[in-house]
């Protein structure tokens, strides 16, 4: 069986996020986490831990698909993204897959979360397949 985001699977949907702690869960495409499609605007995770989860494939804590014709804007703050793994596959915190060429229809925000000790076979921390997400970015290392 296919498993997608083992604690949390949003398919299509808005969602807010808050003062939640997703800890050492497993599955084969976000191990955490599995967003597939967006419908707003409005999408927040906030004051969240993401730590020690894993995934088979793609996208260790988080695995985020957006669709061509998404208009979407995703903000993460103030979370701590930790020791997530993807152990095949890419994106050891993030796995970002986007066709649409637009940075103004379709953005992620991250503001004051740590992004720490996470690994993949590609792009330890995040990776981005498709179009860029980013419009404007700073690493701290």
């Amino acid at each position: 069986m296919l498993c997608f985001g083992s604690i949390l699977q949003l398919n299509q949907t808005q969602f807010f996020i808050s003062d939640s702690q997703f800890l050492e869960s497993k599955a084969n495409n976000g191990g955490a986490i599995s967003v597939n499609g967006f419908v707003s605007n409005l999408n927040y995770i906030q004051n969240t831990k993401m730590i020690g989860n894993t995934a088979i494939s793609d996208g260790g804590a988080m695995l985020l698909i957006a669709q061509n014709d998404d208009i979407f804007t995703l903000t993460l703050s103030n979370c701590q993204i930790t020791d997530n793994q993807s152990l095949n596959g890419s994106g050891g915190a993030l796995f970002i897959s986007s066709e649409n060429e637009s940075t103004v229809q379709q953005q992620i925000k991250i503001y004051k979360t740590n992004l720490t000790d996470n690994n993949a076979v590609i792009g330890g921390c995040i990776n981005n397949l498709g179009q860029s997400l980013w419009r404007q970015y700073k690493f701290v290392s």
